[in-house]
Order: C-alpha cells, then sequence, then structure tokens
C-alpha cells in the first residue's frame, strides 16, 4: 500500500514521500480497529506515536484517503445491493399480512429514497450546468432550466404587456 499523499484540505501539499512499512501497517490499524489505542497494539506501536503521526500532515492525508477508498468499496457494496433492498420494501409493503407499522416503514423508505434520488439528479444537473457556465460552454435547453433563468430574470416593466397568460 505505498501511496503518495494526496493534497489536504487546507490546500497545503505535505512533502512527497513513500509511507514507510509501520506506517502502513498503523493506516491498516487504523481503519480496521475501532480505537487509537486498539490501533496502536495491532501495529505493534505506541499509543503516543501513533497520535503523533496523525498530525502529521502526509501521514494524515495517507490515511484520509485510504479511508475514502475503503468507504468507496462500502458504497459499492451498497449499490451492489439497492435493488434487493428495494425488493423487499416493496414486498412488505404490499404485503396484507405485515405489521401495519412495517408497512408504513417501508412506504416512508422507498418514498424517501425516491425523492432523495430526484433531489440528487436536479443537484447534479444544476452542478453540470454552472461548470459549463464556468467553462463557457453552451447550456442544454431543459424546461427546468428556462424555469431556473426565468426566475432569476428581473422584474418586467408593469407597462409591458404580460407573456401569453392565460386567464380564467
Amino acid at each position: 500500500m505505498v501511496m503518495n499523499a494526496p493534497s489536504n484540505p487546507d490546500r497545503t501539499p505535505p512533502p512527497m514521500r513513500e509511507l514507510t512499512l509501520q506506517e502502513e501497517k498503523a493506516i491498516i490499524a487504523l481503519i480496521s480497529e475501532s480505537t487509537i489505542k486498539k490501533a496502536a497494539a495491532r501495529a505493534e506501536m505506541g499509543e503516543r506515536t501513533l497520535h503523533r503521526w496523525l498530525t502529521d500532515p502526509f501521514f494524515a492525508a495517507a490515511y484520509r484517503q485510504a479511508r475514502r477508498i475503503n468507504f468507496a468499496q462500502a458504497i459499492s457494496v451498497c449499490q451492489m445491493l439497492a435493488p434487493a433492498a428495494m425488493s423487499v420494501l416493496g414486498r412488505v409493503m404490499s404485503d396484507p399480512a405485515s405489521p401495519p407499522a412495517a408497512r408504513v416503514a417501508a412506504a416512508t423508505s422507498i418514498l424517501k429514497f425516491a425523492r432523495e434520488s430526484i433531489e440528487l439528479d436536479d443537484l447534479v444537473e444544476r452542478l453540470c450546468s454552472l461548470e459549463r457556465r464556468a467553462q463557457g460552454e453552451a447550456e442544454p435547453a431543459t424546461a427546468r432550466w428556462r424555469e431556473v433563468e426565468e426566475e432569476q430574470k428581473p422584474p418586467s416593466d408593469p407597462a409591458a404587456p404580460p407573456d401569453n397568460e392565460e386567464t380564467a
């Protein structure tokens, strides 16, 4: 697990070097154990040393990178299991023999997931649009973006005739 350190959040890149074998063991232990004390014991090092290493920009950046890799693997497993989970929720929700509380919880979970999916899709679309604007690229003409642009326009002249508005 030899890695170069990525840039850290404060944008000050730590010096580039390779992790030592002991640092690699410490990072693996930190990811695997629930406490720093247990991680230090597993890595066969002192707890104070491990605390000190965690303040070192290079080690901290390498540890963050390892955590991100570890978490990305967990997300992949979640994505793989998502269809089966939705199927289970759908069966529980639709089964008249399921307790009402379970049916409501399943329905709530499905609705929440659906809403969050739509919100995420909208955010991705908006972010992509902002990135295109920042790069000076043409904007795709979607209905939602036309609405957003209309909302951002200054108020029209009150003396001007209304835009094809239907009156009831």
